[in-house]
């Protein structure tokens, strides 16, 4: 030990240095070292497990297609929407679904009945489509039709044997299941190819199976996806049966199955279909049965993926060489190894000749501090040089000048620093009460040290003095809001102060000095001593006005604005919670409002809200506290009814709708489409409840549409003809006049009832107009004009809108249009207006002309005198010859 005393602290700086740069460079080397490779490694797991979770998604979509296909259109044939023996309507059905599916994946979409007759449509090896039948017609026989335009069997494209859907795998498998399943792998018929079914089983109402969906795919596309994912990150990638170790695909582009001379398939395993490092991958997984671990010592990063569906236990193994991440990082170290050495030594040589350059002064400076330390304060060091050393010994020097001025004037400080401590002290409590938020301190055991301003006012306190000293626990935080007593260890601000940490909450009170509570947000934070804690500061602010807004847009989140009923939101998250056995049985009531688009057209969007909001009052009226009720579209209302049977509810839509038949907005009669369903059964889901209910009422709207439309043509022109006599005579007379002019222009008895039909109805677009315009007298000008003209377009929305008078819209938007192309509202001209339209304008400018008190005659010259600018010249003659009866020649003449 006295040995080591004696060395030089040149010496001893050198040992370190050296000590210090190679356990530096030693421990930076193997940490970089370590890192490269962790980082390779982790890399080539991410990798792999990337590829495996691409795989899998491409898979998921490559096989989702056929099942979605099944569970998207069974339901069509068990409702017996689709006729499976009509072959008009199975024809089109089987060809517009396969139509609808372009991939080559998807070859054959069909059904098998209990029966054994097996019906759908299929791609041939030429990529054309053809109808597939076997029934009784083909004696069990399966023959092929090629299509026709109409979507219809043309003729028999290929006639095959004997076949009988019962005893295919995925028909067995189907049935067995009970549900959606996925057959075994075999063989295309055609095709060199293996071939996967998605089958679901089908029941009728009475629970007896009626048969077997199939929708039928190849799987050599997986190989190209597979290729294409593995080779873009250097990989390579296989999917095999788990059970059997059988090659489904694999991106090496070799065969998965070779074909022997009869057409069967002999399938590959993974062993033996010549790829080392998949192959290694599999025999160590399957012979260890541990999956999910990487083979380091065979030099591969290797992942597994089991893929399990009904009927499909699939597993996905991916293998990465590790070659790929390490070979670089070897050759990097060894030249960083050499780098490093150099670098060493230069600088051991270079820190020689420096220390005894620069630490000679060192001993002067030694000798100055001894006289220092011994009490001589005007003992100075030499400066050799203006270098570290020579400013060190500058430094020195300052330092003793300070120290020698510090005991010269330390009483005086003492002073100066104390009136500071005072000063610092107001400025600090300036600060605090200029503050918004309230901010108190407590001491260790929650003893007020200090209040600001803000917070002597938000607890109604009128000066600091009534809180110093007091617990504030005890006296404004001892209960929360409901009056539960707070205990001094539940308290949150204390507990936070004993573990030494922050806290904060916003959803506490305090309580005031008139013991009234105040919600407030807080954070509390201890004081910090010299390792001790000594004291809390606890900031707050008034969180009431917050805690209310977060209310109110809790509120709207969860309703409709219009109607105040609850949103779709609200509603998927109740169907969610809904879904539990205690409260079967659940029902769903999936409504349609009737006429909202009309009433939007016709008399604008307040109306059909109008509309709306009298339907919420419907059903609020009805359902009352039994349900939830939810605006979920436009003009859709859904109602969720827990413990609801089947009976209740049919009795609550007869009520909902006997409501409606009172209501009318507008002119328009309300209405609803509705349809229903009820869960009960766990096996049903909540989901498919709602979804059976609204194909229910799709079903229900499109079936009472023409009544529905008919009757509100009517509502609406005998709403009209309530609010003028005038337009009511006026339809009538120009009705008759239009019927009497198409038979005199031998018109076909088809056409004389259209032009009928739009005589009645030529005016229905005044329903809009306000009571002053329908009964005119004279001529419009300015605003009222343009509203007038409005009409026409608005009879046209109405009738367009109703298929029984769609045919009768064009005729009615026209009929003010002038033969000399002045009229409205697109300015034709002679024969561009409709004939009809033509027919209408002299009908009703005779009658309008007989309503302002002229005789027959008059009326009729006056009608003569607009020929060829208003009218059309050969329907006014014929107009007046045919249907008055007067002679025109006779009449011009007395014109004249």
């Amino acid at each position: 030990m006295s040995k080591l005393r004696k060395i030089s602290i040149k010496n001893i700086t050198l040992l370190m240095f050296i000590l210090l740069m190679t356990t530096t460079l030693g421990t930076v080397g193997f940490i970089v070292f370590s890192k490269w490779m962790g980082s390779a490694e982790a890399i080539a797991n991410e990798m792999a497990e990337e590829l495996s979770r691409d795989i899998t998604r491409d898979i998921e979509d490559y096989i989702g297609n056929p099942e979605s296909i099944n569970l998207a259109h069974e339901a069509m044939i068990r409702k017996g929407i689709v006729d499976i023996y009509d072959p008009s309507d199975r024809e089109r059905f089987f060809l517009s679904v396969l139509g609808s599916y372009s991939g080559e994946s998807i070859y054959s979409f069909s059904f098998g009945t209990e029966k054994g007759e097996y019906y759908g449509a299929r791609r041939n090896p030429e990529g054309g489509t053809e109808v597939m039948r076997n029934d009784a017609g083909t004696d069990g026989n399966s023959w092929y039709y090629s299509v026709t335009d109409s979507m219809r069997a043309g003729d028999i494209a290929m006639k095959a044997g004997k076949f009988d859907p019962r005893t295919r795998a995925w028909y067995i498998a189907a049935k067995a299941a009970g549900t959606s399943v996925f057959s075994p792998i075999y063989k295309h018929f055609v095709i060199e190819d293996m071939t996967l079914s998605a089958a679901l089983p089908v029941y009728n109402e009475d629970g007896t199976l009626k048969g077997v969906l199939g929708t039928h795919m190849t799987l050599g596309g997986i190989n190209e996806f597979l290729s294409r994912l593995a080779s873009e990150r250097g990989a390579k990638a296989a999917i095999i049966e788990k059970d059997s170790g059988l090659l489904i695909a694999n991106s090496t582009g070799a065969p998965n199955f070779t074909v022997n001379q009869d057409g069967t398939l002999d399938r590959i395993t993974l062993q033996d279909f010549g790829d080392e490092s998949l192959a290694n991958a599999w025999n160590y997984a399957s012979g260890s049965g541990t999956y999910g671990l990487d083979l380091k010592e065979e030099g591969l990063h290797v992942h597994y993926l089991e893929f399990a569906r009904s009927g499909i236990d699939w597993m996905i193994v991916t293998t990465i060489p590790s070659s790929l991440f390490t070979a670089g990082i070897f050759e990097n170290m060894k030249l960083a190894g050499l780098y490093v050495a150099a670098a060493f030594i230069l600088s051991i040589l270079v820190y020689l000749v420096m220390t005894r350059r620069l630490l000679g002064p060192i001993d002067s400076l030694i000798s100055t501090t001894v006289s220092l330390s011994e009490g001589d304060l005007t003992k100075r060091a030499t400066v050799f040089r203006d270098d570290e050393i020579g400013r060190m010994a500058r430094s020195f020097n300052d330092m003793a000048e300070t120290i020698n001025e510090l005991f010269e004037t330390m009483e005086h400080k003492v002073v100066e620093r104390t009136q500071e401590l005072a000063e610092n002290k107001d400025r600090l409590q300036l600060i605090l009460d200029s503050t918004v938020e309230a901010i108190f301190g407590t001491d260790e055991g929650g003893n007020c040290v200090f209040c600001n301003k803000s917070g002597i006012r938000m607890l109604g306190y009128d000066s600091q003095d009534e809180l110093l000293g007091r617990n504030l626990h005890d006296l404004i935080h001892h209960s929360s809001k409901d009056g539960e007593p707070i205990t001094k260890e539940g308290c949150r601000i204390l507990t936070a102060a004993r573990k030494g940490e922050g806290t904060h909450s916003e959803d506490e009170v305090f309580w005031r000095a008139d013991g009234t509570p105040v919600e407030i947000e807080y954070n509390a934070y201890p004081q910090v001593m010299d390792g001790k804690i000594v004291g809390i500061v606890i900031t707050f602010i008034d969180n009431s006005a917050k805690k209310r807004d977060e209310e109110k847009i809790r509120h709207l989140s969860y309703h409709d604005s219009l109607t105040g009923l609850y949103n779709r939101k609200y509603l998927e998250d109740e169907i969610s919670r809904m879904d539990v056995a205690s409260l079967l049985p659940v029902s769903v009531i999936y409504g349609d409002v009737n006429g909202l688009k009309l009433s939007n057209d016709i008399f604008g969007h307040s109306a059909g809200d109008e509309l709306l909001k009298k339907s919420a009052e419907i059903l609020k009226g009805v359902i009352g506290d039994r349900g939830i009720i939810a605006r979920v579209g436009g003009d859709e209302f859904m109602v969720l009814l827990p413990n609801t049977g089947t009976d209740e509810t049919l009795g609550m839509m007869a009520e909902i709708r006997k409501a409606y038949q009172k209501e009318n907005i507008e002119a328009i009669k309300t209405g609803i489409s509705m349809g229903f369903d009820t869960c009960d059964s766990e096996s049903q889901s909540i989901g498919r409840t709602v979804a059976n209910a609204e194909f229910e009422m799709y079903k229900e709207k499109t079936l009472s549409r023409k009544t529905h439309d008919s009757d509100m043509v009517t509502r609406i022109i005998m709403k009209l003809f309530d609010r003028s006599h005038t337009v009511m005579t006026h339809s009538f007379n120009v009705s008759d006049l239009c019927q009497k002019i198409g038979r005199a222009l031998q018109l076909s008895d088809s056409k004389v009832k259209k032009l009928r039909d739009a005589g009645f109805l030529h005016d229905i677009g005044k329903v809009v107009f306000e009571d002053r315009l329908l009964e005119r007298t004279g001529k419009l000008v300015g605003v009222d004009r343009k509203i007038y003209q409005q009409h026409v377009l608005a009879g046209y929305r109405i009738l367009n809108s109703f298929e029984d008078t769609a045919g009768i819209a064009e005729v009615v938007l026209a009929h003010h249009e002038r033969w000399d192309g002045t009229g409205y509202p697109r300015g034709l001209s002679e024969e561009e207006i409709p004939l009809l339209s033509r027919i209408i304008a002299v009908a009703e400018g005779f009658d309008l002309l007989k309503r302002n008190g002229l005789t027959e005659a008059d009326a009729s010259m006056e009608m003569i005198s607009r020929a060829g600018t208003k009218y059309d010249p050969r329907i006014t003659r014929i107009f007046i010859e045919k249907v008055l009866e007067l002679d025109i020649i006779s009449l011009e003449d007395k014109a004249i």
